[in-house]
């Protein structure tokens, strides 16, 4: 069995919001996750950050870590992870094997209570961390938290990063109601650390904790990162200092010690080092002199142009964005620092066409339509190389994933 082929016929999803289906395959494996400890992220931003923190901590303890999480960058092994190690094919196919033993709806694609893409890939993590013997897995929520296919299981603790306005056509269109949402992971008497900063989304999330009995820490309140000094609780630890770029990733950061140590017991030293050596494919990353960013919504964007802004260089801007995101916002933010924009396509069915790009920036002094990644990548590297500025590549995961392989080939 081609696993890549199996997954890729798979329905995205289906029409309407629920568990049942994920819940019933999860029954049949004899719910795998209660093999080992669990860390449940949800968020709109910096989810895939404060898993990375997480996993580097637990893993200076000395702990065999599972990682599931998404989207990929280059290969959709990447999800699947124990020790920073991608599953194997062969792996992948035991995983859709043994949830198809199990679970008989999964062996007829079309069949009302078959898995979809997303559910599929949670119940082969699930499994293949128990084959593995991890002794923690750090599972990330997809979309949402409340109706998420990762929401089965009841974990050890769970973590909330920062609530945006993303995906309103799933989680709805404000604040509060997104909030609420994320805030679906939280389950009675599983502690639960938050970051969410919006006041709205803070005072949702803080409604929902006392709901479901959950004692609940919040960012700034309970712990933070401050200067080098990392605040967990009334315990300080000096000397803080982070593998991730960016000012952004210290609230990440905080939420993930805050997390992780609810887990597993982590000394001062485990904490420290496992910040030092996080590492995140995407996120503010240089690969061979481009500065990548899966900046993919508007708190993304603002977040970059923040980092943009401490750097004393021309911006020579690659952009190419999914058609559901608000991508005007992101193109006002990232536009009004960058110097040159290239507008380039995404092999995605939900890739904008760069030509539907240029009306949001038709006064931006110098913008191009490309009709690949590959010329918009050349151009900016032309422009960079006269003016000793620094080319970037953002707006969605896809186009960083694209262009990190491009990079890498040559």
């Amino acid at each position: 069995m081609n696993p890549h082929t199996f997954f890729d016929a798979l329905s995205p999803w289906t029409p309407g919001l629920g568990l049942d289906r994920a819940r019933a395959a999860d029954a049949a494996l004899g719910h795998p996750w209660m093999a080992y400890r669990t860390l449940h992220v949800a968020g709109t931003n910096g989810k895939g950050s404060t898993c990375s923190f997480a996993e580097s901590m637990l893993r200076a303890a000395g702990l065999r870590v599972g990682l599931f999480s998404s989207p990929h960058l280059e290969a959709f092994n990447e999800r699947f992870r124990v020790d920073g190690v991608e599953i194997s094919d062969a792996d992948l196919a035991a995983g859709i094997d043994e949830v198809c033993a199990a679970y008989e709806p999964a062996r007829r694609p079309g069949h009302e209570d078959a898995l979809t893409y997303f559910e599929f890939q949670a119940a082969v993590a699930y499994a293949y961390f128990r084959r593995a013997r991890v002794d923690v897995a750090i599972i990330e929520a997809g979309i949402g938290g409340r109706y998420d296919e990762t929401n089965v299981l009841t974990p050890t603790a769970c973590a909330i990063a920062t609530i945006a306005i993303d995906h309103q056509e799933f989680l709805g269109n404000t604040i509060a109601l997104i909030a609420h949402q994320k805030a679906g992971i939280m389950k009675p008497g599983v502690p639960a650390v938050v970051l969410a900063q919006d006041p709205e989304a803070r005072a949702v999330i803080r409604q929902a904790a006392a709901e479901v009995g959950v004692p609940a820490q919040f960012h700034g309140d309970d712990f933070a990162l401050e200067g080098s000094r990392l605040r967990l609780g009334t315990r300080c630890i000096e000397d803080v200092r982070l593998g991730l770029a960016g000012a952004h990733q210290r609230d990440n950061a905080a939420l993930a010690a805050a997390a992780a140590s609810l887990v597993h017991p982590l000394t001062d030293a485990q904490i420290r080092r496992g910040l030092a050596t996080a590492r995140l494919a995407g996120r503010l990353e240089s690969c061979q002199g481009v500065l990548l960013d899966g900046a993919h919504n508007s708190e993304g964007a603002r977040a970059l142009t923040a980092h943009l802004d401490t750097l004393n260089r021309s911006v020579h801007l690659v952009f190419g964005v999914m058609g559901d995101k608000d991508y005007r916002d992101m193109l006002d933010l990232l536009g009004s620092r960058a110097t040159s924009m290239s507008l380039v396509p995404i092999s995605n069915r939900r890739g904008l066409a760069p030509e539907k790009l240029l009306r949001p920036v038709a006064r931006h002094a110098d913008v191009v339509a490309h009709p690949s990644l590959q010329t918009g990548i050349d151009a900016a590297q032309a422009k960079a190389a006269r003016d000793g500025g620094l080319v970037v590549v953002a707006g969605s995961l896809h186009v960083v994933g694209e262009a990190r392989r491009l990079l890498r080939s040559r």
